[in-house]
C-alpha cells in the first residue's frame, strides 16, 4: 500500500510511492528555456501556481517539496479525457485509507519550461477541499519535476524561478546540505536542543509537526503546557489529532528560530505514527526565508524574508471550520475554548461574522480575518444551529 502523509493543520502532502510506482530512475524530460520565473500565491501557507497540463488549462497546482511525484484530481482526469488505472489504497496521517489511481501525462508546462512523459498519482481531494476550504485545487507538483532543477523561492515578491543552471545565492545566505529519501527532502535540525532529521514540506501549512516516535522518546507530549488532543487538520484518512504548544527553540538551516507553534502527533495509525524522522517543517516556518533548492547538488540556501521576525500565531477561537453548501460549518470544537464557552457546537453553520455574510469568505480567508483580531476581541456570530437561527458571542483568547 502506498503511504501518503497529509499533514498540517490541513493538507501537507508528504507523498511516498511504493518503489514500483516511483518516477525515480526515469525522470521526465524537460524542454524549453534554461530558466523561467512565474508568480505564486499563498493559500493557507501553501504555494499555488498556474500551469497547463497536456496543453490545456491553466490549472491550479501546489508546489510541494513533501511530494515525491505529481498528483492530479479525478476531476482533472475526466476533463482531460485520460485513462485512470486503479493503483490500490493510500494511507495518510489520518487513521483510514482511500483509493488511488495512476495516469500518464504527456506534459506539464510551468512558464517557459515543459515537463514531458510524466507519471502522476490520481487522488480525490474533495473531502480535504471541504475541510480546508480550498476554492480550487487541481493537483500537486513534487520531486519528480523538481529533481533536476534549481528552485528559487522569492517570498518577498511571490515569485518562483525554475532553472536548469545553478542559481547563486546571495552572500548573506546560509547553505546547508539535504538528503533525499523516497522523494522527500531531509535536513538536520535541533528541536529545542535535541538533534533530529526533519522533512522540508512546503505542502504543510503548519510550522513544526513532531512525529509520534520522536515526541514519545523525548517527552514532547508532556514537557510543555499544551492544548491536548486537539484537531489540528483534516488529512488523507481523517482528522489529525495532536498536542499543540509553543516550541522554545528551533535550529534550522543554521538559523535560530524561537517561540514557534508546534504540535506533537497523537495519531495511533497512519504516517505520523510510523515516521522515523523527528519532525516535518512546514510553510509556517519556510515562508520566513527566501530559499534556493539546488536539487542536483543537494544544497539548500536560505536567507531571511520580510516575514522572518513575525510572531507565530495560532487559532484564538477553539473551533475547526469546514466548508459546506450553506457556508462555513463548525467541524470540531475544543474543550473549554472560546467557541465552546460561547455555546457553539459541531454542525453549526456560520451565517454572519461581525455583521458580514460568512459565505463571502473562503475558509482560509475567514481564518485569516479572525486571526488578525487581537485576543480579547469579542466576535458576534449568527449561526444556524440544529435548525434554529441564533446569535453567539465569543471572546478570542490565546490558546497556546
Amino acid at each position: 500500500m502506498r503511504q501518503l502523509l497529509t499533514a498540517g493543520a490541513a493538507l501537507a502532502l508528504l507523498i511516498t510511492l511504493s518503489p514500483s510506482a516511483q518516477a525515480g530512475d526515469a525522470p521526465p524530460g524537460v524542454i524549453g528555456a534554461a530558466s523561467t520565473s512565474i508568480p505564486f500565491t499563498y493559500v493557507d501557507n501553501r504555494m499555488m501556481v498556474r500551469c497547463t497540463v497536456d496543453g490545456q488549462g491553466p490549472f491550479t497546482f501546489m508546489i510541494d517539496t513533501g511530494a515525491s511525484d505529481a498528483v492530479i484530481t479525478p476531476q482533472l482526469v475526466r476533463m482531460l479525457h485520460l485513462r485512470d488505472t486503479p493503483a490500490g489504497k493510500t494511507g495518510g496521517v489520518g487513521n483510514g485509507v482511500v483509493d488511488t489511481g495512476s495516469v500518464a501525462l504527456e506534459s506539464i508546462a510551468l512558464g517557459d519550461l515543459r515537463f514531458t512523459h510524466l507519471p502522476a498519482l490520481v487522488l480525490d481531494f474533495s473531502a480535504i477541499d471541504r475541510n480546508i476550504g480550498f476554492t480550487h485545487f487541481d493537483g500537486i507538483l513534487g520531486y519528480s519535476l523538481l529533481k533536476t532543477l534549481n528552485l528559487a523561492v522569492d517570498v518577498d515578491h511571490h515569485m518562483l524561478t525554475f532553472s536548469r543552471a545553478t542559481i547563486p545565492p546571495p552572500r548573506s545566505a546560509h547553505v546547508v546540505p539535504f538528503t533525499v529519501k523516497d522523494g522527500l527532502l531531509h535536513v538536520d535540525a535541533r528541536i529545542d536542543g535535541i538533534a533530529g532529521s526533519t522533512i522540508i514540506d512546503t505542502g504543510d501549512r503548519s510550522s513544526v509537526t513532531i512525529f509520534n516516535r520522536f515526541a514519545a522518546a523525548h517527552g514532547f507530549a508532556t514537557r510543555y503546557r499544551a492544548l491536548r488532543n486537539a484537531v489540528t487538520g483534516i488529512g488523507i484518512g481523517g482528522p489529525v489529532y495532536a498536542d499543540v504548544f509553543r516550541l522554545p527553540h528551533l535550529r534550522l538551516f543554521d538559523w535560530q528560530l524561537d517561540d514557534l507553534v508546534a504540535r506533537a502527533s497523537r495519531q495511533h495509525a497512519g504516517a505520523f505514527a510510523t515516521q522515523t524522522e523527528a519532525a516535518s517543517i512546514g510553510g509556517g516556518v519556510l515562508k520566513r526565508f527566501n530559499m534556493i533548492y539546488d536539487y542536483p547538488h543537494g544544497r539548500l540556501a536560505s536567507w531571511p524574508s520580510t516575514l522572518y521576525g513575525t510572531r507565530d500565531a495560532y487559532d484564538t477561537t477553539g473551533m475547526w471550520l469546514s466548508q459546506s453548501a450553506r457556508g462555513p460549518v463548525v467541524a470540531a470544537v475544543m474543550a473549554d475554548a472560546p467557541a465552546q464557552r460561547a455555546g457553539l457546537r459541531t454542525g453549526d453553520v456560520l451565517l454572519t461574522v461581525n455583521g458580514r455574510r460568512a459565505g463571502g469568505w473562503t475558509i482560509p480567508g475567514l481564518r485569516a480575518y479572525l486571526g488578525a483580531l487581537a485576543p480579547g476581541t469579542r466576535v458576534t456570530l449568527t449561526v444556524l444551529s440544529h435548525g434554529a437561527t441564533t446569535t453567539r458571542r465569543l471572546t478570542l483568547r490565546e490558546l497556546v
